[in-house]
């Protein structure tokens, strides 16, 4: 693989050719020219990456907004069953409080503890 020098301040060439260590490529190319193409690919390939970027932020952004609506439209339609299970449950709380204690009674109350804490958790 060949070398390449700047025999002068303005273009780059080949330093075997000039060098006549037997190359016989005579091209060089124009320093300013080269170092455009150089910059213009680097801005072009982080421009990419920045739209890359941008995009996985705005993907990222667009499910984090997703599931927040999500998450408070679920808590919205479990909170009438909730407010429903602890109005059921201090119904029968009271009940046992007057000396109504019936197996029943409690077997309804551990469902409804059981669903309300369903709902808690959701």
């Amino acid at each position: 693989m060949a070398t390449h020098s700047a025999p002068n301040p303005d273009c780059y060439a080949c330093t075997n050719h000039v060098l006549g260590n037997g190359c016989d490529n005579a091209r060089s190319v124009d320093r300013k020219a080269l170092e455009s193409r150089v910059l213009t690919g680097t801005a072009r390939a982080h421009d990419d990456a920045g739209d890359r970027r941008r995009g996985h932020a705005r993907a990222y952004t667009q499910e984090t907004n997703r599931l927040n609506r999500q998450r408070r439209s679920s808590s919205e339609s479990t909170r009438p069953d909730l407010a429903e299970a602890a109005k059921a449950i201090a119904e029968i709380v009271r009940v046992i409080e007057q000396g109504g204690w019936h197996r029943a009674l409690s077997d309804r109350l551990t469902e409804l503890e059981a669903k309300q804490d369903s709902l808690t958790a959701r």
